[in-house]
């Protein structure tokens, strides 16, 4: 069985892409999963303060059955359990984020899954994101482990500093001034720009500001499509 993918950066996110168009639920899914279901230790193990083996969020055991003599992930001691399946009754607790774009028709709304594996001790020793290829089996081309590095930067999306002369490519955007607002993030995103300035600062604040309502699906969009991420 030929090795997975591993995600570094959001870079490598980006050109993945998971979750990547509307309706897919993917992006969110992760950043919930990365902002909200998981922390680390002292270890930098990845632990949780809930528990996926009693089906918290949906969360299901995953079998990782033979599919064409192939298995989707590496055979592992642990067990692995899947979150995601919007259809499952753990939809509802999901933040409103996660699942504004789920339609409940057989469509790409709820082709997105994240996997992880489970040691005794309840660290999470494996994360992968995969994607439904049909209602039964996965996608491995599409299938990727996600690295520490990885969920903490996605962890951190609230404030970000971009220096390195990055205006240029911001001014090709034509986002001189925006400001996204989600209402069910409850975060705004807005940036100011410099021309005599070599550093461009970009801020994600948690204040609610009375703006106009844009889908989060757009607000973590902007993120990927700007490769923005500290360093």
């Amino acid at each position: 069985m030929s090795k997975l993918g591993t995600l570094n950066e959001m870079d490598h996110l980006k050109r993945s892409g998971f979750g990547g168009y509307y309706p897919r639920h993917g992006l969110k899914l992760l950043y919930w999963f990365a902002k909200d279901f998981i922390t680390f230790d002292r270890s930098n193990n990845i632990t949780s303060t809930y528990h996926p083996e009693r089906g918290d969020f949906g969360f299901c055991y995953f079998q990782n059955r033979l599919d064409q003599n192939v298995k989707l992930l590496p055979d592992v001691v642990h067990k692995y359990y899947e979150v995601g399946n919007l259809s499952s009754s753990g939809r509802h607790d999901f933040p409103d984020y996660v699942t504004e774009d789920y339609t409940g028709d057989e469509d790409d709304s709820n082709m997105d899954r994240i996997i992880i594996s489970i040691t005794n001790v309840k660290w999470f020793e494996m994360v992968y994101v995969t994607e439904h290829i049909d209602l039964k089996n996965f996608n491995r081309k599409a299938t990727y482990r996600i690295s520490k590095g990885l969920l903490k930067h996605i962890r951190n999306l609230q404030k970000l500093l971009l220096c390195n002369g990055r205006e240029e490519h911001l001014i090709q955007t034509g986002l001189h001034t925006l400001t996204f607002f989600s209402h069910a993030l409850s975060l705004s995103l807005s940036y100011s720009l410099s021309r005599s300035s070599s550093c461009c600062c970009l801020v994600v604040s948690s204040e609610r500001a009375g703006l106009p309502a844009f889908s989060s699906h757009l607000l973590l969009q902007a993120l990927l499509s700007l490769s923005i991420y500290p360093k």
